[in-house]
């Protein structure tokens, strides 16, 4: 299975992706990264491409989706 492409409106900064990145951070001053990955997973779908810092970042949730990266 392949990540889907996400629309540009996905980030607020499509260079670096640093909304995701500070959204992050607030998750983590709060205690709620799980439940923000978790909310992250059921609005773009499992698997999704995003933006970290300029790279491609491929989050999914499926073991199978895993091995399909690393292979």
């Amino acid at each position: 299975m392949v990540a889907p492409r996400l629309l540009n409106t996905f980030h607020k900064d499509p260079f670096l992706g640093l909304d995701m990145f500070f959204d992050d951070f607030k998750s983590m001053e709060r205690g709620n990264t799980a439940s923000a990955e978790r909310e992250r997973f059921l609005n773009y779908g499992k698997p999704f491409e995003a933006n970290s810092w300029g790279k491609r970042c491929l989050q999914t949730m499926g073991v199978a989706n895993i091995q399909a990266f690393l292979s």
